[in-house]
């Protein structure tokens, strides 16, 4: 029988963790391939404590699965995001729970710790099996649907619009990085449990190799004031993806969304990108899922968002192998 064992991350990981990524994306025939630099600079995200908080699984010296925890603190409680993956050669049997199980008693440990509730994220795609049935089984709690858009150089090319008169687009610089950050927690007021994105964050992202100058674009009124902006990075020959496409609400509904949208995708075309996906909220209440289809994306999955909440003070039962927070069925449980 194959003895697996559940420790906390050391820096000597982090080639172990980038090689399992690549096997798997050769495995799955996805093209972008992960480097020991962007893995690192994603466990030293700023404020985060991902790197602190990352468990690994190991068949001897092997990792043969990760699960990255990151920490987004609130006055009120503490989201945690989970990022993580197995080995295809390992799947289905039964690391995914080993990992949840050491990630649930983790979390109650630092809830109890903080005297804070913990409300912990988990994203679950619908076409991979085994996750739909991981989350049913320590009975996460669902909180929405994330519809997964794709777009392919057979489909239609969108016509590249004009911007309404007296708006521009520049790449953005730290200096623009408070205006980036307002932009998108305004944009996403709406969401359920959403987190504010900081100024220093931004200028992280801006200043990492995730940054494009082409792919990220500002959208600037007549008066200098930044209304909206779109982003997106390469992940591969021909692969692009679209992280996020946002426009202050006062200024929605005037094409600006689009002409940001057509505008990164021509660039996109232009550097030969034959693939560009991207995701939405499906209780998005902008005309986001509409403007997506009609520039010629199709749905391409579904991506379950599940939580589970952990309030201080209670105690996690893992004897059968399924967490319970006691006295806390009425909420994720």
């Amino acid at each position: 029988m194959t003895t697996i064992d559940i420790r906390i991350f050391q820096y000597l990981d982090t080639p172990k963790m980038v090689q399992l990524l690549n096997e798997n994306a050769e495995y799955f025939q996805i093209a972008k391939k992960a480097t020991i630099e962007e893995f690192t600079q994603f466990l030293n995200e700023p404020g985060e404590e991902i790197k602190e908080n990352t468990f690994v699984a190991l068949v001897g010296d092997k990792v043969i699965a990760y699960q990255s925890l990151c920490f987004v603190k609130s006055d009120e409680h503490i989201n945690v995001y989970s990022y993580g993956t197995v080995h295809h050669q390992y799947r289905r049997k039964g690391v995914g729970t080993l990992l949840l199980e050491r990630t649930f008693k983790h979390l109650t440990q630092r809830a109890e710790r903080e005297n804070k509730k913990i409300i912990y994220n988990h994203m679950v795609r619908v076409n991979q099996k085994g996750q739909k049935e991981l989350a049913n089984k320590f009975r996460l709690k669902k909180n929405t649907d994330l519809l997964a858009f794709e777009w392919i150089n057979s489909n239609q090319i969108p016509i590249k619009p004009l911007l309404p008169s007296g708006y521009s687009f520049i790449t953005p610089s730290q200096k623009n990085a408070e205006e980036w950050a307002q932009i998108d927690n305004e944009a996403f007021s709406w969401r359920n449990n959403h987190d504010e994105i900081t100024q220093e964050s931004v200028i992280y992202e801006f200043n990492s190799l995730e940054f494009s100058s082409d792919y990220y674009i500002l959208c600037l009124k007549e008066n200098n004031e930044p209304v909206g902006f779109v982003c997106g990075i390469e992940e591969g020959p021909h692969h692009a993806v679209i992280s996020t496409l946002a426009v202050r609400p006062r200024f929605q509904g005037r094409g600006i969304g689009k002409a940001l949208l057509h505008e990164v995708m021509y660039r996109m075309k232009v550097n030969r990108i034959e693939k560009i996906r991207l995701s939405v909220d499906a209780n998005n209440p902008s005309s986001a899922i509409k403007l997506y289809e009609k520039s010629g994306f199709t749905l391409e999955n579904r991506i379950i968002h599940y939580m589970y909440e952990i309030e201080p003070l209670k105690e996690l039962d893992t004897g059968n192998c399924k967490p319970i927070i006691k006295n806390l069925l009425r909420s994720a449980l």
